[in-house]
């Protein structure tokens, strides 16, 4: 299933589907959100509300049973027959009883005072000389309340130093005098823990605050007697610097209750916090985790996602699965239409230049020009041979009847060809092409040589479409392998063929060795293929038992590593061998670090002597002071080198490493052509090298015309200027529409030949565009379609899209000849000797 193409095509309706579940899961979430948080705050109210009865009930006790008290020790001094011994005694036994019922009683301690001046403890405690009973907090609050039951703050009790709260009462006698001050401790450990177990859910708990605000009653003790604001987090502050626990502080003191407000503690942990005045100054709160109290409401959220993404993705399947078979043959029939078109274009393309080759090579003058032609027949040739091979592999691998014949070959005869073949593939780029062959490996193999060369020649050949500058290194190493069952050797051969080109997406990386891929066709216009290179190099390498892997970063470069095993003799030589490689010591100079690299590994492995210098005056002291039986060196140098032997008289043997195309006077150098691998460099020292030398040695006409070709191919450009130079135009060419059109609005041409299809801005849209620059020359000048297209009624098309004629590829020419003799003006149409004579001829057999 194509599923991009899937997606696509069904993207609105898989998003219809997509939004309806996720507005369902967003809207049972936040309903269960709200229910749960009305839940919490009904819950929440109601716990505080009878904790607050509660404690209402629990501290009317304490008030009661003073009450009670003080009444008795006031009728037995009132009375004058209790001396205060007996009246001492008395408090005691109130003590001891609350003491013995202190399971059923809040707290009681024990009843104490100063009666008569004279301060008694019902728990018999002997207080410290400096111990005042008027400056205690009971004392103090008693006598101010005249006469009336009061409770003190929570406080520090001096006998056990427990949090307590007092309550206190002042007696008179008949006449109205003061007997003193009674009072009952109530310890608030029991009303301590009652607070501390007040929760609504796991981790919650219960706190009081005092009339200051601050902490008397927390489960964790450290916080006890801070302000409620130290609790805290910085993170819990609002915009404008305000704090919401000093927001919760305004509210109390206003007397509202604080209902579930949300606040985040100096642990990180956001809480609900509930607060509400009660009795005697006091604050009673009730904290909850949001965490805890919330887990039931996730698990309802994680429900209903896992429900709502569990009934979307069937939804999704089974519509992507109706539109996958809705898709599919159209999907088949397209890819089939697409495909014959790309043949039709591919195919025509070198067709064109083998028939525009050939004419030229049969009119060419001179050898040099009419091998230059060849040449390029060849080469149109060989691309028009790799297709329809390229055609051929797929269908007998589609058909499971592909055969590997099993031979015996020459490794270097393969890379040799290899390296030749890539070369003219980059001839015209700035591209540096190196080869490390390592010299271990054995020279006589057997295997599919045809398939191998198909193999590396695919990944080769698909670097070199895509990398337009830096370089391209073909890397290549042997593992021994155990022996066969019958006794031949076996060899792992690796092959690395790095690249500093346009690189992969890694979403791309999948997909790529798929049938007809070719990623990122629009910018990858003007690159030739037919996208089955890659598929076939896969299925060619897992066919003979090897495999191929890719590792590439997106406009950077790319690494193709192939791994193929193949047999050798038990005692087959090695691939490259230097004779006495310790006494050969080399100068290399290049002007290219990656040709320094790549020479010194090599000349590394075969056992040599190397002194690379990337610097040619360095380089020719070197040659002057050392002793060097070899000098490798670029063009750039080699005439100094070959100098510096003849006035030094130097042993040194000068080696050109000669990049393509370039030539040298001095015949009797021996050459190595670029890039240098372990053969060449080990036949060269060892005295096989040979001299380099590159040799370089109609009808009616129209000099005074000028034409103008527009194509995005350069052989098309190349074959079209060559026929047309026939007919002694001044020919100017460029490979795009928006350069044609700035051509032509700059000079006047007499004609122009308009490819149809190119990248960017195509032959009909610059035809528009030309025509609509306005004036008459623009109306009238003669633009002919330049065209692969040649099916029935293109001709009329052309012409109503602004064109004045057509003519198809491959250019044939007696077409060319009616097409220069209808639109090149009469008057610069300049008669040849040989027109003049068959035109003579013509007349006479009128």
């Amino acid at each position: 299933m194509n599923w991009r193409h899937t997606l696509k095509t069904s993207y609105v309706q898989l998003l219809a589907v997509v939004m309806v579940f996720i507005l369902m899961i967003a809207f049972g979430y936040l309903a269960s959100s709200y229910v749960l948080r009305a839940q919490l705050i009904n819950s929440g109210s109601q716990l505080i509300n009878a904790a607050e009865a509660n404690l209402h009930t629990n501290l009317k006790e304490p008030e009661a049973m003073l009450i009670s008290s003080v009444f008795s020790i006031q009728e037995l001094i009132n009375s004058g027959h209790f001396t205060q011994n007996e009246i001492h005694s008395y408090m005691i036994n109130i003590s001891e009883w609350l003491i013995r019922h202190g399971e059923h009683i809040t707290g009681f301690h024990g009843i104490y005072g100063l009666v008569r001046g004279e301060y008694l403890d019902g728990l018999r405690w002997i207080p410290p000389a400096d111990y005042v009973p008027t400056e205690r907090p009971w004392y103090i609050v008693a006598k101010a309340a005249n006469g009336g039951v009061v409770s003190t703050v929570p406080y520090i009790d001096a006998q056990t130093g427990t949090l307590i709260v007092s309550y206190a009462q002042e007696m008179f006698s008949i006449n109205g005098e003061s007997l003193g001050v009674v009072s009952i401790d109530v310890l608030l450990s029991r009303l301590e823990n009652y607070v501390k177990s007040l929760k609504l859910s796991e981790g919650g708990y219960g706190i009081m605050l005092d009339g200051n605000f601050e902490l008397i009653i927390h489960p964790n003790p450290i916080y006890i007697g801070s302000p409620l604001q130290e609790l805290e987090s910085e993170t819990g502050v609002m915009n404008g610097g305000i704090n919401p626990s000093l927001e919760l502080i305004e509210t109390l003191k206003s007397g509202q209750d604080v209902i579930a407000k949300p606040l985040w503690t100096i642990d990180g942990r956001k809480i609900t916090i509930f607060l509400r005045p009660v009795t005697h100054g006091l604050y009673l709160g009730l904290v909850t985790l949001e965490s805890s109290f919330y887990a039931d409401m996730r698990v309802v959220g994680v429900a209903l996602f896992a429900v709502g993404f569990g009934l979307m993705s069937i939804l999704v399947v089974i519509l992507l699965r109706l539109s996958a078979a809705k898709n599919r043959s159209d999907e088949n029939s397209k890819a089939k239409s697409n495909f014959l078109a790309s043949m039709s274009h591919e195919i025509r393309t070198p067709m064109n230049a083998v028939i525009g080759m050939s004419e030229l090579a049969l009119r060419a003058d001179t050898l040099p020009k009419m091998s230059e032609y060849v040449t390029g027949i060849r080469q149109a040739g060989l691309s028009l041979l790799s297709l329809i091979n390229d055609i051929l592999d797929f269908s007998k691998i589609e058909a499971g009847g592909i055969a590997f014949v099993q031979s015996p070959y020459m490794f270097a005869s393969l890379i040799n060809d290899v390296i030749n073949v890539a070369l003219v593939r980059v001839a015209d780029k700035p591209v540096l092409f190196t080869a490390n062959i390592a010299a271990d490996i054995p020279n006589t193999l057997k295997g599919d040589e045809a398939r191998m060369r198909q193999v590396l020649l695919n990944i080769l050949t698909n670097a070199a479409k895509y990398t337009n500058e830096g370089y391209i290194m073909l890397t290549v190493c042997a593992q021994q392998l155990p022996p066969a069952a019958n006794g031949e050797g076996r060899v792992l051969l690796t092959f690395e063929i790095s690249d500093s080109g346009i690189g992969i997406k890694k979403s791309d990386i999948p997909t790529l060795f798929g049938n007809f891929v070719r990623l990122d066709s629009e910018i990858n216009k003007k690159v030739e293929g037919t996208g089955l290179g890659l598929a076939i190099t896969k299925n060619l390498c897992i066919a003979m038992g090897g495999d191929i892997t890719v590792q590439s970063e997106y406009g950077t470069g790319s690494t193709f590593t192939i791994t193929l095993e193949q047999r050798c003799a038990p005692e087959t030589k090695r691939l490259a061998v230097v004779e006495n490689p310790a006494a050969k010591r080399v100068l290399f100079y290049s002007e290219h670090a990656l040709y320094a690299e790549s020479l010194f590994l090599t000349l590394e492995d075969l056992g040599v002597p190397v002194t690379i210098t990337i610097d040619a005056d360095d380089c020719m002291q070197q040659l002057i002071t050392g002793d060097f039986s070899f000098a490798f060196v670029s063009q750039g140098v080699v005439e100094r080198v070959v100098r510096l032997k003849r006035d030094h008289a130097l042993k040194t043997q000068p080696i050109l490493l000669a990049n393509l195309g370039e030539i040298t006077s001095y015949q009797d150098i021996a050459a190595i052509p670029m890039p240098a691998w372990s053969v060449p460099i080990a036949n060269a020292l060892n005295g096989i090298a040979s001299g380099y030398r590159q040799d370089t040695d109609a009808r009616w006409i129209a000099p005074n015309a000028r034409a103008l070709i527009v194509d995005d191919v350069a052989t098309n450009l190349k074959v079209a200027a060559g026929l047309l130079l026939l007919y002694k135009l001044q020919v100017d060419t460029c490979d795009s529409g928006k350069e044609a059109i700035a051509l032509v609005s700059a000079n006047r041409y007499d004609i122009i030949f308009m490819d149809h299809m190119m990248p960017e801005m195509d032959g009909i849209e610059a035809t528009t565009a030309i025509r609509a620059l306005g004036g008459e020359y623009f109306k009238t000048v003669p633009i002919i379609a330049l065209t692969a297209n040649a099916i029935s009624g293109m001709r009329e098309i052309f012409l109503r899209k602004g064109f004045s004629d057509y003519l198809a590829k491959p250019i044939e020419l007696h077409k060319l000849d009616e097409v220069m003799a209808r639109w090149i003006p009469k008057d610069k149409q300049v008669r040849t000797a040989a027109d003049q004579t068959a035109g003579a001829a013509a007349d006479q057999a009128v």
